[in-house]
């Protein structure tokens, strides 16, 4: 960085920007953090990590097909098992680095389940509000959503 008063003047650049600038986080070990107060942060992690449990129950199912015969239910096919993994992967795309606005709903994971056809079922909600996702047995998936327990719209999600 030059000043106006010596041009040749060296001055370090302790700038962010600098390229010898090196930017490390400060983990903080009381108090209020920055990471801790946002509420939209701490829902995105609770969020992500009910993703993450649901994501490992349909691989567990994914390698367990057997485990179905016992409890009269059919395994989720390989399509349904993929189109499952590929809404999760959708949904944590859609939360990611997305401030939500103050006024919407910020759906929480609820579960994941298994319909006697070898459906699997998605299921958000917060309050009144729910959105279920389910997932066919040939990959077609339907998104549900309800208020106050009553279906108020069905959309098809395409590929």
């Amino acid at each position: 960085m030059l000043t106006l008063d010596h041009p040749t003047a060296g001055f370090r650049d302790y700038s962010i920007s600098a390229a010898s600038a090196r930017v490390a986080l400060a983990q903080l070990t009381c108090g209020p953090g920055p990471e801790r107060s946002d509420p939209y942060t701490e829902w995105a992690i609770r969020f992500d990590q009910g993703l993450k449990r649901v994501d490992e129950r349909i691989r567990v199912w994914s390698r367990d097909a057997a485990a179905f015969a016992d409890e009269d239910l059919e395994a989720p096919s390989r399509e349904t098992i993929v189109r499952a993994i590929e809404v999760i992967n959708q949904l944590k795309l859609l939360v990611m680095d997305r401030v939500a606005p103050a006024t919407a709903t910020l759906l929480n994971v609820k579960g994941v389940s298994l319909g006697s056809g070898g459906e699997i079922s998605l299921e958000l909600g917060s309050g009144p509000f729910a959105v279920t996702y389910r997932i066919e047995s040939d990959g077609t998936v339907t998104e549900l959503f309800f208020r106050n327990n009553r279906l108020i719209r069905r959309d098809q999600i395409q590929r």
